[in-house]
């Protein structure tokens, strides 16, 4: 999935939690046809450029549906029925959480991105700041791209105003957690990596050690920390040369 030759576009984020069980991408399980046929009522939406999607390692019950759009006013327009057709095969309470980034940016220029590799690390920088946007993540981008086991940097601003009170499962460091705290402007990354291990052993180097310092700058700490595995997508650009070629791999 090579995201850096595409357009940047809006990014709505689909928070889902799906029992593990299901195997979304077998479209021989009932599941996974509830999930195909979703995916194809997303496809026909206005605006829709391309779609992934992928599991929590720490919290396998949870789901992140991405779906591209061209701009924020399509996402905001688009008709979020499809979230009903997933209902049969949700956990028993739950309710699908959306968020909008805006845009995701790509900051590798490899083909490779951060949705490609074997394990994806995220997390969402609270209380952001333009020495962050502008100053400390660029910089930390150019840092750990070079980093052995590394596969790709992606990440933007969420579009809505969070508080604690939407915080999600995952981890957590800097601002204390308290319940409704502001954490005003939030920055949501995506770093990919060749394993958890080599995510978690990079941690306890000497580079890390000397350069994590950039990481504080321009922000109160972060939230949602975690590993996603992305295992599906499909895109409306691969689509349309499938189909221009009379075959179609979808």
């Amino acid at each position: 999935m090579n995201l850096t030759s595409l357009p940047q576009a809006y990014t709505q984020i689909v928070y889902l939690k799906i029992s593990p069980d299901h195997k979304l991408s077998d479209n021989t399980s009932s599941a996974g046809q509830v999930w195909s046929a979703t995916l194809d009522t997303i496809e026909k939406s206005e605006g829709y450029q391309r779609l992934y999607w992928g599991r929590s390692v720490e919290y396998p019950q949870n789901v992140q549906l991405h779906i591209v759009r061209a701009s924020h006013a399509e996402h905001q327009s688009s008709d979020v029925s499809f979230l009903d057709r997933l209902h049969p095969i949700l956990k028993e309470g739950s309710k699908p959480v959306v968020r909008h980034v805006a845009p995701m940016t790509t900051f590798t220029s490899s083909p490779t991105t951060a949705f490609d590799a074997p394990v994806t690390g995220t997390a969402i920088y609270v209380r952001t700041t333009e020495a962050w946007h502008e100053g400390s993540w660029p910089c930390w981008t150019h840092i750990v791209r070079h980093v052995a086991g590394n596969s790709g940097i992606s990440g933007g601003p969420i579009a809505e105003a969070l508080s604690d009170n939407d915080v999600l499962e995952g981890g957590a460091g800097g601002l204390e957690s308290g319940k409704g705290a502001d954490l005003r402007q939030c920055y949501l990354v995506y770093v990919g990596w060749d394993s958890i291990k080599a995510h978690d052993d990079y941690h306890h180097t000497k580079h890390f050690r000397d350069h994590r310092v950039v990481l504080g700058i321009g922000n109160s700490g972060y939230r949602e920390y975690g590993h996603q595995v992305f295992e599906g997508w499909r895109s409306k650009e691969r689509k349309d040369t499938e189909s221009a070629s009379g075959s179609s791999k979808l």
